[in-house]
């Protein structure tokens, strides 16, 4: 690292750091780190050199070969012909470095910022005695603890589905699940990440399982009659200190919106991605005027304002029906709790509702804007994306 960080530290760099630093805002936005490497045509010479003990004259003509190292840029036979002459040739210095400016992925909405950094790197590169490219990756993250999605396998009273995460108006985030499966505020909750279980991920801080109408088969679910009915089965969960929620559901994307339930119809598109199912493409069914929802280990509930989802039957005509129809995903035990959600602007997702039940092949699903406002009501929160 010696030569490097010498090399950090010349006037040549510092001026191209100065000149870097000249770009308007929003194109630095988006370069995030800059290394310095050694250069890996360099590093093919040398590997060249030392594996076959070959002139590396004739380098470009035989197949490159695997990388080998270790490298070192400060021993003078580790300076190939050929190299010499592309320094020449570039009127670079003979130091092996490469400096890479590391830019976010593109999208649709960086893509102007993306051509200003690249017309910089074309002049830089003619300008200045050291070569100069560009990596696309994704910055880095504090390596404090693991990184959590919607989607992920959780276990409080009982398994269930993270479907997300959201902020309130002081910024504090909150994960959202069902109450039936986090039904014991204060209790602990594991979380599963890459298939290994952590437990104490995360504490119950509220859940409205304790004040659902737990009704009778016999009595009328109706709420036209005054009978209790909810609209919310919901459990907000706050994080240990070394997990980090992100703004994501694992197989759908970014949600960057929460849509009220007039925004979407019957017929709509949406997706999901249950624990136990897995992320899939639904449509949306049938709106539940009321709907009574058994609880395994005992008890019945009913809701009002709820939906249905299922999925698309795409099976080839020539597919028996019955064969089609247990080739067709569904929402299972073990989803309750994730979101339905929907495109919203470009590749972003929005939040529409919550699965808390699964009915044969069909999701019993509440509505988005029911679990905010139970989450205001109750507790002053404003939940927003994050």
């Amino acid at each position: 690292m010696r030569l490097q960080i010498e090399f950090a530290h010349s006037e040549e760099f510092s001026g191209f750091m100065r000149r870097l630093a000249n770009l308007d805002e929003a194109a630095q936005e988006i370069v995030h780190s800059v290394f310095i490497d050694l250069h890996p045509v360099w590093k093919a010479l040398v590997d060249y050199r030392r594996l076959t003990g070959m002139d590396d004259d004739l380098w470009p003509f035989l197949p490159v070969l695997t990388s080998t190292g270790p490298y070192d840029p400060d021993d003078s036979k580790n300076m190939p012909a050929i190299w010499l002459r592309l320094c020449q040739h570039y009127k670079k210095r003979e130091q092996p470095f490469l400096v890479r400016l590391c830019m976010n992925p593109q999208t649709s909405e960086t893509s102007e910022r993306r051509r200003t950094v690249l017309s910089f790197v074309r002049d830089a590169n003619r300008e200045f005695p050291f070569f100069i490219g560009v990596e696309d990756r994704e910055p880095a993250e504090f390596a404090t603890g693991h990184n959590v999605e919607g989607g992920y396998r959780i276990t409080a009273t009982s398994p269930g589905t993270l479907g997300g995460f959201l902020k309130d108006q002081h910024g504090k985030i909150w994960g959202v699940t069902c109450g039936h499966v986090a039904r014991a505020p204060q209790a602990a909750v594991s979380v599963e990440i890459n298939h290994v279980s952590h437990p104490n991920a995360a504490t119950v801080v509220t859940s409205n399982f304790g004040g659902l109408p737990v009704s009778q088969p016999s009595a009328p679910c109706n709420p036209y009659v005054r009978s209790a009915v909810a609209e919310v089965d919901g459990a907000l969960l706050e994080l240990s200190s070394n997990f980090n929620a992100l703004d994501t559901v694992t197989g759908v994307g970014k949600i960057n919106a929460i849509l009220t339930r007039t925004q979407l119809n019957s017929g709509d598109a949406v997706c999901m991605c249950g624990a136990s199912s897995g992320a899939h493409d639904y449509v949306i069914g049938a709106y539940g005027v009321t709907c009574r929802v058994r609880l395994a280990a005992g008890g019945h509930y009913c809701f009002a304002n709820a939906f249905e989802i299922y999925a698309p039957a795409n099976a080839p005509g020539f597919v028996p029906g019955r064969v089609a129809q247990a080739l067709v995903p569904r929402p299972m035990p073990g989803d309750s709790g994730a979101w339905i959600c929907c495109k919203h602007t470009g590749s972003s997702f929005a939040y529409f509702g919550n699965l808390i039940a699964v009915q044969g092949a069909l999701g019993i699903c509440t509505f988005a804007d029911a679990l905010t406002g139970w989450a205001q009501s109750t507790s002053g929160l404003a939940l927003q994306p994050l």
